[in-house]
């Protein structure tokens, strides 16, 4: 929280995301070249880019998230 770079996942697979609070940062969560991993039961708010981006990223499950008052979404 309130960083440039909220949580980067780069190169990672089968992994689970649960349980974070990201917010006040330029960028909230991004993927980088990660597949398969769990996106569950986070609050992504209040970033100022962007909430969840995906790069190269595939077969990624994304549920029951809150995401609010991001840049792009």
């Amino acid at each position: 929280t309130r960083s440039g770079q909220g949580l980067l996942v780069a190169y990672t697979t089968h992994s689970t995301l649960m349980h974070l609070n990201v917010s006040f940062n330029r960028q909230g969560i991004d993927f980088f070249h990660s597949s398969n991993n769990t996106i569950i039961d986070n609050k992504i708010t209040s970033n100022r880019y962007s909430g969840i981006t995906l790069y190269w990223s595939d077969n990624n499950r994304i549920s029951c998230n809150i995401l609010s008052n991001n840049g792009l979404g």
